[in-house]
């Protein structure tokens, strides 16, 4: 039995349990930054044309509304990653960050990585450990027909991770019919529980119009509370969509890359080359860079980037 096969391979999409792009095009952590800030300032300018020339005071009064934080909780430290509660070791909020990939368990609702499931199915497959979930002692589920029911029925108890998990279900349209407007919902009633995965997924999907009218604004306001909430990425999205203001964009990318996103020490260190970071700024993300990213690794961790890496170049998913 492989570690998919025991964990019912995330039984829907087979990847990240919980939490899912929010949206068809979404891009890469690693590249295609320019594309992505091309795209919302498209969606900016086409926001403020829609409206007309007569309305713009209405659009005010709209900014106004979604405006829900002041910069110093905004550029506050951030809430600290949640922990896996198996190897203990934290989790990003954005999926496949430092290579840590997750499990969503439907029968006790908990978050695990992958590292961990690899291992205990070794153990599963060789008679040393019965299957059953490791945190509740509830059997596996042995289909994703099974996996299903039991997601479904934490969604009825308002489990914002199961929320999140069958949202992203309909987003990608893995074994659900691909159906951006529900998985919208989802994410909303999600968010509205308090995910800041969900408000992620949220703006994603107002930048690319997934199951919405794309919303410049409306984007902006989820994914600053997805970044209060510590979603890094969206932390990284909020710096590359304040271009005209060096400053803030700073700001946000040095928050992200502390918390250990690659992509925004980048950013970083190109802003410390240009003169708009300092170099002490510079040096304490690097080290702050460095303790997250340590802090995240484990031996399991990388088995499973490496088996992962591995079939996607082979082509096998």
């Amino acid at each position: 039995m492989s570690a998919a096969s025991a964990s019912g391979d995330s039984a829907v999409c087979g990847k990240d349990g919980e939490g899912g792009d929010g949206g068809r095009r979404q891009k890469s952590e690693n590249k295609d930054d320019e594309i992505i800030v091309d795209g919302l300032s498209e969606l900016q300018v086409s926001t403020a044309n829609s409206a007309g020339d007569n309305n713009v005071d209405n659009i005010a009064e709209d900014i106004c509304d979604l405006e829900t934080s002041d910069d110093d909780e905004l550029f506050a430290e951030p809430p600290p990653k949640e922990d896996c509660p198996i190897c203990m070791l934290p989790i990003p909020y954005s999926t496949n960050m430092c290579e840590v990939a997750t499990l969503f368990m439907p029968c006790c609702g908990k978050n695990i990585c992958r590292g961990c499931m690899v291992v205990s199915s070794e153990e599963m497959v060789n008679g040393n450990m019965k299957k059953w979930c490791l945190l509740c002692r509830v059997p596996l589920h042995d289909s994703r027909e099974e996996f299903l029911k039991r997601l479904k029925q934490r969604v009825l108890q308002n489990d914002a991770g199961a929320i999140n998990t069958l949202a992203d279900a309909y987003n990608r349209g893995c074994n659900l019919s691909q159906d951006f407007g529900k998985a919208f919902e989802l994410y909303k009633q999600s968010s509205e529980l308090g995910s800041c995965r969900a408000h992620f997924c949220i703006g994603n999907a107002y930048v690319n119009g997934a199951g919405v009218t794309e919303d410049y604004y409306r984007a902006i306001h989820h994914f600053k509370l997805a970044a209060i909430g510590g979603h890094e990425q969206a932390r990284y999205f909020l710096g590359l969509m304040s271009s005209d203001n060096v400053d803030i964009a700073m700001k946000h990318f040095i928050i992200a890359a502390k918390s250990g996103l690659d992509v925004s020490l980048k950013k970083v260190g190109e802003g410390y080359k240009a003169g708009h970071v300092t170099k002490e700024d510079y040096a304490s993300t690097l080290r702050a860079y460095q303790v997250s990213v340590n802090e995240m690794k484990s031996e399991q961790r990388k088995i499973v980037a490496t088996l992962e890496s591995r079939t996607l170049k082979e082509g096998v998913i």
